[in-house]
C-alpha cells in the first residue's frame, strides 16, 4: 500500500502566529491599567520580536511550492481540496482578528458579533472540506456525530437555560416560573453556552487528526494520502482559546453588557402603585419587573454595576417600600452577626452584674 503525505507551506504557521498574537495582545492591553499600558505594549512588543526570530531561524520563510495534490511515485497526480480548507481556515481566523479588533478598540458589539458570525461560518466550510475527503469519516461518522452535536448542544442549551434560570432565582428574588422565556435569561444562557462550547472545542484538533488520511483508488489499487490537519487544528483551538481569555477577563464587562441590552427588554420604565404610575428618585436608572399585584422588582444600573431590590406597594403614604435581596452568604453572615452581638452583650451584662 503506497502512502503520500501532503504538507502546507510552513509561513501559514507564522501567519497564524501573527494574527492570534495580536488577538491576545489586543485583549491583554485592554486589561491594563492606563499606568501600565505602555509596559504592557513594550512587553509585548519585545515578546513578538523574539518570536518572529524563531520563525526566521527555523526557516518559515523559505519559498516552497504550494501543493493541493499528492504526486505519486508513477508521476501520476492526486487531486486535493486540502489547500482551500487551509485558505478558508486562514480567511477565518483574518475575519477571527478584525471581531477581536471591533470589539476591544472600537467598542462596537453589533460589527464585532457580525466578524465573530462570518469567522465561525468560515471555520465549519474548512472542517467539512477537510473531513469530506475522508472515507472513514462518510462512511461511519458523519451521521453519528451529526446526532451527537445535535443531543449534546440540545443538551447543553437546556442545561444552560435552567442554570440560568437558577442563577436569576437567587440574584432576583423570583420563583423558577417567573423566569421563564426572560429576554435576559435566555442572553445569560448563550453566553453560559459560548463558554462551554469553546472549552470543548480547544479539542477539536484531536478530532481532525483522527480523519487525516484521504483513501483512492488508482488502477485497482488502494492509495492513501495523508493530509496535515495543524493548518486547521491550530486556528480552531487558537481561537477558542481567545474567546476564553476574554470571557475570564472581561467576565463583569461581557455580564453587564449582557443585561444592558435584555433587562430593558424584559421591563418597564415605571411601576404603578394604587393605580398611580411612579418611579424612583435614587440615583442610577431604574427598571420595574411587575412579579405579582403590588409586588415589583427593581433592576439599576448605577456606577458600572446592576443591583436588584425587591418593591412592595402599599394603601399608605409613601405607598412603597423596598428592601434588599440577600444572598445566602449575605443572610449567614448577617445572622452570625446577630448572634455575636447578643453573645458579648449577654457577657457584658453578666459582668456588670458580678461587679454590682
Amino acid at each position: 500500500m503506497e502512502k503520500k503525505q501532503i504538507k502546507p507551506n510552513k509561513i501559514i504557521y507564522f501567519y497564524y502566529a501573527a494574527i492570534y498574537y495580536f488577538c491576545i495582545s489586543i485583549i491583554l492591553i485592554g486589561q491594563a491599567d492606563p499606568v501600565n499600558k505602555s509596559i504592557v505594549s513594550l512587553l509585548l512588543f519585545l515578546v513578538s520580536l523574539g518570536i518572529f526570530f524563531i520563525f526566521m531561524t527555523k526557516g518559515f520563510f523559505t519559498k516552497r511550492p504550494r501543493k493541493s495534490h499528492a504526486k505519486l511515485r508513477y508521476k501520476r497526480k492526486v487531486k486535493t481540496e486540502y489547500s482551500s480548507s487551509i485558505t478558508f481556515a486562514l480567511i477565518s481566523s483574518v475575519s477571527f482578528l478584525l471581531a477581536i479588533v471591533c470589539y476591544a478598540l472600537l467598542n462596537d458589539k453589533i460589527l464585532s458579533f457580525t466578524w465573530m458570525l462570518i469567522s465561525l461560518v468560515l471555520f465549519f466550510v474548512a472542517s467539512s472540506i477537510f473531513l469530506s475527503e475522508n472515507h472513514t469519516y462518510n462512511q461511519h461518522y458523519k451521521s453519528a456525530l451529526s446526532w451527537i452535536v445535535k443531543i449534546g448542544w440540545i443538551a447543553g442549551s437546556f442545561y444552560a437555560y435552567a442554570l440560568a434560570r437558577h442563577d436569576f432565582m437567587n440574584i432576583a428574588d423570583l420563583t423558577y416560573e417567573q423566569t421563564a422565556s426572560r429576554f435576559y435569561v435566555i442572553l445569560y444562557a448563550g453566553l453560559i453556552v459560548v463558554t462551554y462550547s469553546a472549552s470543548l472545542v480547544i479539542l477539536a484538533g484531536l478530532f481532525l487528526y483522527k480523519f487525516e488520511e484521504k483513501s483512492i483508488n488508482v488502477n485497482a489499487k488502494e492509495i492513501w494520502i495523508i493530509r496535515d490537519s495543524s493548518p486547521l487544528s491550530v486556528p480552531i483551538s487558537m481561537a477558542a482559546m481567545v474567546i476564553l481569555l476574554m470571557l475570564i477577563s472581561n467576565t463583569k464587562l461581557i455580564f453587564n453588557t449582557a443585561l444592558n441590552i435584555s433587562i430593558p427588554v424584559d421591563t418597564t420604565n415605571t411601576f404603578k402603585c394604587n393605580g398611580t404610575p411612579m418611579v424612583l428618585g435614587d440615583k442610577g436608572e431604574h427598571y420595574y419587573l411587575l412579579v405579582k399585584e403590588d409586588e415589583y422588582r427593581v433592576f439599576t444600573y448605577r456606577d458600572n454595576n446592576w443591583y436588584a431590590l425587591r418593591l412592595s406597594c402599599h394603601k399608605d403614604k409613601p405607598y412603597f417600600s423596598t428592601s434588599e435581596i440577600k444572598s445566602k452568604r449575605e443572610i449567614v453572615e448577617s445572622n452570625f452577626s446577630s448572634i455575636k452581638k447578643n453573645a458579648l452583650d449577654n457577657f457584658n451584662a453578666i459582668i456588670n452584674s458580678h461587679k454590682k
